[in-house]
């Protein structure tokens, strides 16, 4: 199989060595993969990347605190929010692509 090399940007390679590694490499392993196989230029950049690299967020304890005293509706609207959110930071911003993730 004849597969092109790629290159990273400095970018790129800042957001790779910042991540965090929840859990074990095979998520990176994967995300290379992913690259090699979808990136058409030979230069990957940071915006092709699906890894968070934001701080994570507060841990359940202190959200499930933040909920008491809310109505069910209120809670369902927080977390909705939050994952849409999520879905966008993960998709850089990217409408249709959240989207699909969330589908």
């Amino acid at each position: 199989m004849n597969i092109p090399v790629k290159e990273f940007t400095s970018s790129a390679l800042d957001c790779l060595t910042r991540y965090s590694l929840p859990g074990n490499t095979r998520q990176l392993e994967n995300e290379i993969k992913r690259l090699i196989a979808t990136v058409r230029p030979k230069v990957i950049t940071a915006e092709q990347l699906n890894l968070q690299t934001e701080p994570p967020r507060k841990d359940t304890q202190e959200e499930e605190l933040s909920l008491r005293g809310q109505s069910l509706n209120d809670a369902v609207k927080v977390f909705e929010r939050r994952i849409i959110e999520e879905a966008m930071r993960q998709c850089h911003g990217n409408k249709q692509k959240a989207a699909s993730l969330l589908a």
